[in-house]
């Protein structure tokens, strides 16, 4: 999966641990796109430069969510930038600090849209953070969690959306719910069928696009 090009540098036993975590190659979770293709500096350029896509989205939330519940746009919007950002940071450095940053902003987005459904957006916002600072006290558990976690969230989000009986939300819901039914697709071939000859197909780039 790494192809060649720059290589993180092996630490030494006195550094100190934060400083590890934040040290390129550190993060153990690979990808189906060659590594270090493109630039010295950017581990996986297609899925770095992928999450301009929530940068996009930030802006058109911005700008058209307009009858929300008042704490809802600013937070939303600002976790959307934050997960593009982390995103990015984690694959441009393959870094341990990069990758809890982005998944951990996932959990918070989930929640958040959690909270917006049932009507509690603030208590959403909370818990989110609460389950946030919990990771980072235990991040060798994080990626784990983060699997068994977010889907259970996202099964209660479409039960707060059918409690809601409107039409409306219904028809969002089915088109959400068709183009997360996608991204998992896309996300699931990248992991489990990575081949030689679909390295080229950047399908965790394009799971950042249709998320």
């Amino acid at each position: 999966r790494a192809g060649g090009g720059a290589q993180a540098q092996p630490l030494s036993a006195g550094n100190h641990a934060a400083w590890r975590m934040l040290a390129s190659g550190t993060s153990d979770v690979t990808w189906c796109e060659e590594t270090y293709t493109h630039s010295d500096t950017i581990a996986e350029w297609y899925n770095t430069w992928s999450n301009m896509a929530f940068l996009m989205c930030a802006w058109w939330m911005s700008v058209h969510f307009r009858n929300t519940p008042p704490l809802f746009g600013p937070v939303a919007v600002g976790a959307m930038v934050v997960q593009g950002l982390t995103s990015a940071w984690f694959h441009a450095s393959k870094s341990l600090a990069g990758q809890m940053a982005d998944e951990l902003c996932i959990v918070f987005i989930t929640g958040l849209s959690l909270g917006l459904f049932v009507g509690k957006v603030a208590r959403g916002a909370l818990a989110s953070a609460a389950y946030t600072a919990a990771l980072l006290i235990w991040p060798r558990w994080n990626h784990m969690i983060l699997a068994l976690t977010v889907p259970p969230l996202v099964v209660c989000t479409d039960l707060a959306v059918g409690w809601t009986g409107s039409h409306h939300a219904w028809k969002v819901w089915r088109r959400s719910t068709g183009w997360v039914a996608f991204s998992f697709l896309v996300w699931s071939l990248d992991i489990f069928l990575c081949r030689p000859w679909n390295t080229q197909m950047h399908f965790h780039a394009m799971w950042h696009v249709s998320t």
